[in-house]
Parts: C-alpha cells; structure tokens; sequence
C-alpha cells in the first residue's frame, strides 16, 4: 500500500493505492479505513511553505 498527500491548515488529505499481481486500487483514506498487518507513515514539516489551500481547485 502506498499512501501520499498532507495535513494542510490541520485536515489530513491522504491518498492511498493497493495491489496484488493482478489489480490495483486507488483512492481517498478515509475514517473507518482497516489495515491488515501495519501501516508506516512519515510526515516532514516544511517551514516557511503555505499550503493552506494546496487542495482547493
């Protein structure tokens, strides 16, 4: 599993993708989200950088 995204003005916007040998799957993390086995996420702070509306289109 491979999550990316970010916590911007404190609201997590977290992208994951899954697969087997045969298909892959892709989409938004969302509360109530079940890991199997672990799940390691690392997260940086970037001084300086306003990503306060980074998700907004």
């Amino acid at each position: 599993m491979t999550v990316t995204g970010g916590v911007l003005a404190g609201r997590v916007h977290a992208h994951i993708e899954y697969s087997d040998r045969h298909v892959s799957h892709g989409g938004h993390l969302e509360p109530g989200t079940a890991v199997l086995t672990f799940a390691l996420i690392t997260i940086a702070e970037l001084d300086g950088i306003d990503l306060t509306d980074a998700d907004q289109f």
